[in-house]
């Protein structure tokens, strides 16, 4: 495809002088929309792509690709065309294309323009007036072909939309791939918190029947004490009985009444 400055170069022997993109004022459009947007011409250097004497250079003139006129369109939050053209000359070509919206409404305007919005009338009207899209698609390819300055604005629109809708499926598919992670690890988050309570209530469990044994323990040890004590005093008292019995017998013994028979 061709560069803008290749287009520009028919533009004069296919366009009306009314409606050819005047450098200069192209310049001039471009540094407004630049200074408004906050950028200085090295950060927005950056942001094209391209170095601060190149965006010297656009804004004293020179055209850019379509491509980089594309990002540029982005950044400063306007159309190719505003920039291109200006708001009268969109205007103007807003009559043969009534469904497209006005270029002042991205947010940047020309020196005649303004930030005016749509009404609901005029976006159903709009709507009622949307060729198909075969027909859509034959009107493209002959703005297309057609070598003029609305050619390179089209083709930088396109180049800007594609990249557009392509970004914003990725953007929703990856918010989808969240959502369901999301949504697994919340699952899994709920199970794991059910495991924990059945671990804490087991815990519990444990705890509470440790402290019974170790109640038990307790009781069987001082019943242990008691059993010792009283086995000490059995054995005492045997010895004691033992004693007197041993005591006995040498008294019957020793005896003189003793039956010798």
């Amino acid at each position: 495809m061709r560069s803008v400055n290749d287009k520009q170069a028919n533009t004069s022997a296919n366009t009306s002088p009314e409606l050819k993109c005047k450098p200069k004022e192209f310049g001039e459009r471009l540094r407004k929309a630049r200074k408004k947007a906050g950028f200085t011409q090295h950060k927005f250097g950056e942001a094209v792509g391209v170095s601060e004497n190149t965006v010297y250079g656009y804004e004293a003139g020179q055209i850019p690709k379509g491509q980089t006129l594309a990002q540029m369109a982005y950044l400063l939050g306007c159309s190719t065309d505003w920039l291109l053209l200006g708001d009268e000359r969109v205007s103007a070509r807003q009559k043969e294309a009534p469904h497209q919206a006005d270029p002042s409404q991205f947010g940047v305007g020309g020196e005649a323009g303004s930030a005016g919005g749509i009404s609901q009338n005029e976006h159903q009207g709009r709507d009622r007036e949307r060729p198909k899209i075969g027909e859509m698609i034959t009107q493209v390819v002959e703005i297309l072909e057609s070598g003029t300055v609305y050619s390179t604005a089209l083709e930088s629109n396109i180049i800007a939309f594609h990249d557009a809708v392509r970004m914003e499926r990725r953007i929703q598919d990856i918010q989808d791939k969240t959502d369901q992670r999301l949504e697994e690890m919340e699952k899994r988050l709920q199970g794991l918190e059910g495991e924990n309570r059945e671990l804490k209530s087991a815990y519990n469990g444990i705890t509470a029947k440790s402290k019974e044994i170790e109640a038990e323990k307790r009781d069987l040890e001082e019943e242990l004490e008691d059993l010792k004590v009283k086995a000490g005093n059995l054995e005492h008292q045997n010895i004691r009985l033992e004693e007197e019995l041993e005591f006995e017998r040498g008294q019957r013994d020793n005896s003189p009444f003793e039956d010798t028979g």
